[in-house]
């Protein structure tokens, strides 16, 4: 009799009791894929409740995650602002990866700090 494969943790269940650079390891990975900026943003509140559910009443360490988070990901905000600028806007392919990721990680930045401040 063969043995079952061990069940498979998705990235979506392991990520949200992760740490602030497994949640941007793990947004970063969604860019990357050509994820759209609403299905980043879903990723983000699903982190997010995570960490909140693992939190309970303590929520200041949320607070602290979701502020390193949403500044990386200015800082990364910026260098593909940057990134997107430099490129050549003959090379349709190129321009339209550059704007469909530079809107998902401006959607993620943006539902981090969403986040942080309803906090």
């Amino acid at each position: 009799m063969s043995k079952k494969p061990p069940a498979r943790v998705s990235a979506r269940a392991a990520s949200p009791s992760g740490s602030p650079k497994a949640a941007l390891t793990r947004i970063a990975e969604l860019v990357q894929r050509g994820g759209t900026p609403d299905r980043v943003s879903r990723e983000v509140a699903a982190i997010v409740a995570g960490w909140l559910l693992e939190a309970g009443d303590e929520r200041e360490d949320v607070r602290e995650r979701l502020a390193e988070c949403r500044d990386e990901l200015s800082a990364g905000v910026e260098d593909a602002m940057e990134q997107v600028a430099g490129l050549d806007a003959s090379d349709k392919a190129a321009m339209r990866q550059g704007t469909q990721s530079l809107a998902a990680l401006v959607a993620a930045r943006d539902a981090l700090n969403a986040a942080y401040v309803a906090l």
